[in-house]
């Protein structure tokens, strides 16, 4: 799926609108957008998801721990 094809004008953007507006709370909303960015790369190579999946959880990971280094120094 690509952004000016159909399926994405017509489906996929205003669902994911629809519920990003309905998502109660800023936490709710990210995850939303993040699943909905997965989903999205999904529909265009399936057979990538597992690297994008790994670099999300790398990162996700070396902030939490950048986080805990840096809580101290304030």
């Amino acid at each position: 799926m690509s952004f000016p094809s159909i399926l994405f004008l017509s489906a996929f953007l205003p669902l994911t609108a629809a519920l990003y507006y309905l998502a109660r709370g800023l936490r709710a909303r990210n995850l939303l957008l993040a699943a909905a960015g997965l989903v999205f790369y999904a529909f265009g190579r399936l057979a990538d998801l597992p690297i994008l999946l790994s670099s999300v959880l790398v990162h996700y990971l070396a902030g939490r721990l950048l986080l805990r280094l840096t809580r101290g120094r304030r």
